[in-house]
């Protein structure tokens, strides 16, 4: 089988890496090969210039286009999130391709509405990261199939935590979703002026600066991405209560309980049946919730302790690499057929 791979970003877009790449060795090993065509091969920075802007467009536009009209050489496409949808129905309807849509984010709540659900009605199958996104892709396409965001537990493991030096809380996301984590830092910035800890947040878009904290920014890379959450020893995972939320897969939430890190999540959408308040995890909805949960995970190592082991233990089982790799490959070898 020849698996043609559009997507929005090329690998450092968690999208392209955790949904499609970590599958690649168990396809090939299946004697699979794929090529993978990106829209914008690099991440787009927001400080480019206007010309570098459009340059990056018409790349992506011409590198879309010359994919799409070659998919007849393929056994099926797989289309992520979304890439020239328009382009992409129409040349397909023409060469007969399969196409397996993929998302895990609500498009239909976004101006990319028309072509999510375009995507939706053409594709043989629809590959949802969640049941909530399963749900809307079931009112354009009777082939709907959940497969979650999952991580390769060989990778993201726990590591032997001293008692050397305060706890370490952080966050790990992107510029995107860090409008979550900054609406939590007066909570934070409060808590420090009771209880000793260091803040470590990988991600955000500028340069933090707190009145009781310092906040350590480390860089981030996809090599190191494991090792920068097994370092923590309290995550955090705030999230609005919106629509757009409740589409989210929980990747931020499986990663920390992979590494056997103790983390507070916002109990919305997916973290719901990832999670379970004070077994694998802390929910925290209020400011008043969060720094008491936060300030329990401080003081209590034992508590710390009891959710990692519980919460590694429903990873390997339930969102694991290895729980998810034979789903995948059956969705994407039986939409060939």
């Amino acid at each position: 089988m020849n698996v043609l791979v559009l997507a929005t970003n090329g690998r450092d877009e968690a999208s392209t890496r955790y949904r499609f790449y970590q599958y690649a060795p168990a396809l090939e090993a299946r004697g699979h090969s794929f090529e993978l065509s990106a829209f914008y091969p690099a991440l787009p920075s927001g400080s480019r210039s206007l010309p570098k802007k459009l340059r990056s467009w018409a790349g992506g536009i011409a590198r879309q286009l010359v994919a799409t009209l070659r998919s007849g050489r393929f056994d099926v496409v797989i289309v992520q999130r979304y890439v020239a949808p328009a382009v992409i129905n129409e040349i397909a309807r023409l060469v007969r391709t399969p196409i397996v849509y993929d998302f895990d984010d609500a498009l239909w709540l976004s101006e990319k509405r028309p072509e999510c659900d375009a995507l939706c009605a053409r594709a043989r199958l629809v590959v949802a990261g969640n049941e909530y996104l399963a749900a809307h892709a079931r009112t354009t396409s009777a082939r709907v199939q959940v497969i979650p965001t999952v991580v390769d537990t060989d990778r993201f493991v726990p590591r032997a935590h001293t008692s050397d030096g305060p706890p370490v809380i952080g966050w790990i996301g992107s510029p995107s979703t860090f409008p979550y984590l900054d609406a939590m830092l007066p909570v934070l910035d409060a808590l420090a002026r009771t209880k000793s800890f260091r803040l470590r947040v990988i991600g955000a878009p500028r340069p933090l600066r707190l009145q009781n904290l310092r906040v350590e920014q480390p860089e981030w890379s996809d090599a190191a991405e494991p090792t920068l959450f097994s370092e923590l020893d309290i995550g955090l995972y705030p999230l609005a209560d919106d629509a757009w939320s409740r589409g989210k897969c929980g990747l931020k939430s499986i990663q920390y309980m992979a590494c056997g890190v103790a983390h507070v999540a916002s109990p919305v959408g997916v973290v719901r049946e990832i999670s379970a308040d004070n077994e694998t995890a802390l929910w925290a909805t209020t400011p008043e919730e969060w720094t008491r949960a936060i300030g329990r995970l401080l003081d209590d190592g034992e508590l710390r302790a009891r959710l990692t082991t519980a919460a590694r233990a429903r990873v390997v089982d339930a969102y694991s690499l290895r729980a998810s790799t034979a789903d995948w490959l059956a969705a994407i070898e039986g939409a060939a057929r």
